[in-house]
């Protein structure tokens, strides 16, 4: 169980590392080689800089505040389009998707060669922050999030990092940290083989360039040749597809904290000094240091040249998202939601007027910090009432071209199977899996129909029926093929048009196909 006191000492530490690791590294992102940097720039100590890792998290927040528990991939899409500014790399590849009418996570999936970057695990704080010590709900999220933009190793990083940094809140124990935050992701993926890599280097006494170097050879990225000059470049290692940054750079994170010895300085500069993207595993790191040790372990030596400020270039700010003037803000305003987050795994009194000053509320932590069979969604957290969503898991089985639909009585899974792209004359096979949810108590029928203009046909019809029990889960699953005859205007769009008579409810989902 952690009290409100522990929470804010936890929360302040997270931030103000992640705003300290950030700053530390900015100067040196894109660097391929081994630096040697022990403290902030002169730069950096008149300016703090500002960094896409925190601003976007400001954004997440303040969906939070107004959705609450509710907030989902199609929420925080909305707001990625709306509030925030970069259209670089998956930023603007996620957006380019979403403004073409893909919903997650095929917008983090279509064309993204970006999708297996950093831009998902270095804003997973927020989802850690608002689930301390239940890194399956932190998990949850970071998925929701991720797949906006993201899909792949990407997403895997995401999941990692927030499941890690959810479980420091009540783990010191790096060794178990590690083993709960691998349980969320696949054995066999690029970041679980770079974190096993990295600790079986440390574990063999390599030094902390050896374990770098071994690291740079199996693990290889990117993103330290982006904008490095060629002539000035550390040479001999492999080159990753562009954008595969995430398991080489989480990588780097973990060598710092390895090699920092629980030392904040030591632990920031060793990532840092690893090149890469510096700033963002010196972030990363520093928040999980934050929140392991708790705001009063980092010396003020490191706290004093920021002092909590928070500036930010990527956030288009309105009435409806306020940027905190500082770390503490932020913290405030994340202990004040957490209750209402939480539900049921928060036990709170007061909750229209949280102080700071006393310990108003207390959270309930996970029995267990590894993965259980089925770990929750968002929104399904308590399955005794509504279950708006499939468990994630079941999700990720579905793959990255398989879009959720959720609707006031049942929901929807349409599964285009891959790449949403046809050529003329080209047949196209779709799943479709429709299930109740807790509101409807009775079996009944799905009627679906497909529309579309005389470009397009169904092979196998276009209307058909089928029987859905109430039990969770169960499912009435559809299967029908779409050949596009002719293409306009360089796509193919088909209505999906579901129905359950003896109810009021219909609801309409479009498919959308790009000509290859």
């Amino acid at each position: 169980m952690l009290t409100y006191s522990e929470l804010k000492r936890k929360i302040l530490g997270c931030y103000n590392g992640k705003n300290i690791g950030g700053a530390l590294g900015a100067p040196f992102e894109f660097r391929r080689g081994v630096l040697n940097v022990g403290f902030f720039t002169d730069e950096v100590l008149k300016n703090p800089p500002a960094n896409d890792d925190l601003d976007l998290q400001l954004v997440w927040l303040c969906a939070v505040e107004y959705y609450g528990k509710f907030v989902d991939s199609n929420i925080l899409a909305e707001f990625w389009l709306t509030y925030i500014v970069p259209e670089w790399f998956e930023y603007g590849t996620g957006k380019g998707n979403l403004r073409a009418g893909l919903r997650p996570p095929l917008s983090g999936a279509l064309d993204n060669p970006f999708g297996n970057s950093n831009g998902a695990f270095i804003r997973s704080e927020i989802w850690a922050c608002l689930a301390p010590g239940n890194p399956a709900i932190a998990a949850a999220y970071a998925y929701e999030d991720a797949v906006v933009d993201h899909a792949g190793e990407g997403l895997n990083g995401a999941v990692f990092c927030a499941a890690l940094q959810s479980a420091a809140f009540v783990e010191n124990d790096r060794d178990k940290l590690i083993d709960a935050a691998l349980s969320y992701i696949p054995a066999d993926s690029l970041v679980a083989r770079a974190v096993g890599l990295v600790r079986q280097a440390y574990k063999n006494n390599l030094t902390f360039a050896e374990a770098r170097d071994k690291l740079m050879r199996e693990i290889p990225g990117n993103f330290g040749i982006i904008s490095t000059p060629y002539a000035g470049m550390e040479g001999g290692y492999p080159v990753a597809e562009p954008g595969m940054d995430a398991p080489n750079n989480i990588g780097i994170m973990l060598i710092g904290w390895l090699y920092g010895e629980n030392d904040f300085g030591k632990s920031i500069c060793t990532a840092v000094n690893c090149g890469e993207d510096a700033d963002c595993t010196a972030a990363t790191l520093g928040a999980l240091l934050g929140i392991l040790n708790g705001n009063d372990s980092i010396p003020k030596k490191w706290q004093e040249p920021i002092d909590g400020k928070i500036t930010t270039m990527c956030v288009n700010a309105t009435d409806m998202v306020r940027v905190p003037k500082d770390v503490e803000e932020l913290t405030l305003r994340i202990l004040k939601v957490i209750p209402a987050f939480l539900n049921k795994q928060s036990k709170c009194s007061e909750l229209c007027d949280l102080s700071y000053k006393d310990d108003k509320y207390c959270v309930y932590t996970a029995q267990s910090l590894k993965k259980e069979p089925d770990f929750p969604a968002p929104a399904g957290l308590d399955y005794g009432t509504l279950a708006l969503k499939p468990r994630i898991n079941e999700l990720m089985k579905y793959g990255p071209y398989a879009a959720l639909y959720s609707f006031p009585t049942f929901n929807a899974v349409l599964d285009y199977g891959s790449e949403p792209s046809i050529s003329e004359g080209e047949t196209k096979a779709v799943r479709l899996r429709l299930f109740f949810n807790k509101i409807s108590r009775t079996q009944k029928r799905f009627d679906v129909k497909l529309y579309a203009d005389e470009t397009v046909a169904f092979p196998k019809g276009r209307a058909f029926n089928k029987m859905a029990q109430t039990l969770y889960q169960a499912a009435a699953e559809f299967e029908f093929e779409i050949r596009a005859d002719q293409i306009r205007e360089n796509r193919v769009e088909i209505i999906v048009d579901i129905s359950v008579p003896g109810r009021h409810t219909n609801e309409m989902i479009k498919i959308r196909y790009f000509a290859k």
